[in-house]
């Protein structure tokens, strides 16, 4: 079940960690390559107009969205969060392991994250019968702890 929430203007769904927790106080400083001004925040654009689109069911109009965004901020592991949670959403499980891959190999010190990518993971794995994967993330998940 979808349940939109909404915190610091972006929309979420009740698995994803807080936003400001995710792209927020707690993320280490951009690198120099990483896009900042007016990119960024035609970035952060996207991200809130693909969340509107998820809430709203447009699944692949929120999923154009956070690809375009990732264009701007590739190195911004909360938007490859996002787009693999939309890609659940639309039956897309093959590509929901990488994007959370990608997601967590740019995560950092973000458990929570961390952990909702595995949540991800786990859920894609489940929707396609690998119930041996769904364990194996299941305990990756566990490995993280609670938050």
């Amino acid at each position: 079940m979808f349940i939109p929430l909404v915190i610091t203007g972006c929309a979420s769904t009740a698995s994803s960690p807080p936003v400001e927790e995710a792209v927020g106080s707690s993320r280490t400083p951009p690198p120099a390559s990483h896009p900042t001004g007016d990119a960024a925040q035609g970035a952060l654009a996207l991200l809130v107009r693909a969340g509107e689109d998820e809430a709203a069911g447009r699944l692949d109009r929120a999923a154009a969205r956070l690809e375009r965004a990732l264009r701007i901020e590739p190195q911004d592991a909360y938007i490859w969060h996002r787009l693999a949670a939309v890609r659940l959403r639309q039956g897309r499980f093959q590509q929901v392991e990488g994007l959370a891959a990608k997601s967590n190999s740019l995560a950092g010190g973000q458990l929570s994250l961390q952990r909702a990518n595995w949540q991800l993971i786990r859920d894609a794995r489940r929707a396609r019968g690998d119930d041996a994967g769904a364990a194996a993330a299941e305990a990756r998940l566990q490995a993280l702890g609670t938050p």
